[in-house]
Parts: structure tokens; sequence; C-alpha cells
């Protein structure tokens, strides 16, 4: 386990600027996403999680095949109504990113990754979900948080 938060943040600020520069007016705001590295704790990769809020589901479309040319790689299979989901590998770090064109999903990412920043033990409670929990543990458990979140 690797602990890095400086490392990701300089990578998050180069990232938003080149996906601004790309998309335009396409991105009506970018924010990172992960709570847990951001906030402090530990991943098993370098990783950044990103989140792009567009307009609609024609936007995230066009936001998708712009993004290209950054390297990004659509992922149907990651991927869910109101949510895109792409990726990139570079030498340094995986990219996550997130074309979002429902408000509920967007507001819903937001919400957990500040309840962690501000809450200790549901930091270190994710973290533990994330290294030995299942996929249904961790989105229960995120269902939680944001209902506790209000």
């Amino acid at each position: 386990m690797i602990s890095m938060p400086r490392l990701w943040h300089h990578i998050y600020l180069k990232e938003k600027a080149a996906l601004k520069r790309e998309l335009g007016r396409l991105a009506i705001t970018i924010e990172r996403l992960e709570a847990t590295p951001g906030a402090g704790l530990s991943a098993s990769r370098p990783f950044v999680d990103i989140a792009v809020r567009v307009a609609s589901l024609v936007m995230a479309q066009r936001a998708a095949k712009r993004l290209k040319k950054l390297g990004y790689e659509h992922d149907p299979k990651k991927s869910e109504p109101g949510r895109l989901f792409l990726a990139k590998r570079t030498e340094v770090a995986h990219h996550r990113l997130h074309l979002i064109h429902i408000k509920e999903i967007w507001d819903r990412h937001v919400v957990f990754r500040d309840y962690l920043k501000k809450h200790r033990r549901y930091k270190r409670e994710y973290e533990r979900l994330k290294k030995k929990g299942s996929k249904k543990a961790r989105q229960e458990f995120i269902d939680q948080v944001v209902a506790l979140a209000g």
C-alpha cells in the first residue's frame, strides 16, 4: 500500500487543466472524486478518480469522443444510466473519469466524498471495504453514508 496524496493532487490538477482545454464549455464542472487517497488514506495503486458534470447524455457522448485525444477509452461495461465511464492509464497513474449528466448521480458522488473527508471512522471503514469487501458491500456502505449525510 502507498500513501501519496500530494502526488495524486498534482496529477489531478494537471489532468483537470487538460480536460478543461479539451472539453471547453461541454464541462459544467470538474471534480476530484476519490475520498480515501485524497483524504490521506492509502490505496493499492495510484489512481485519479475524476467526475465531469455535463448537461445531457448527448453532451456526455460528445465529451467522450473528444477525450479520446487525451487517451481516454469509454468502458460501456462500467457505465450506467446517467454516467459514462472512461479510463486511461499512464506510467504514473490510472485515470478513471465519470461523465455525469444526471444531477442526482452527481450529488451522490460529491456528498459521499465530502462525508468521508469529514468523518475518519467512515473513511477507515470504506478503506477496509475497498481492500476486503465485495462490490455489493461497498455499494451498501455508500448508500448508508449518503443517507447519513442527508
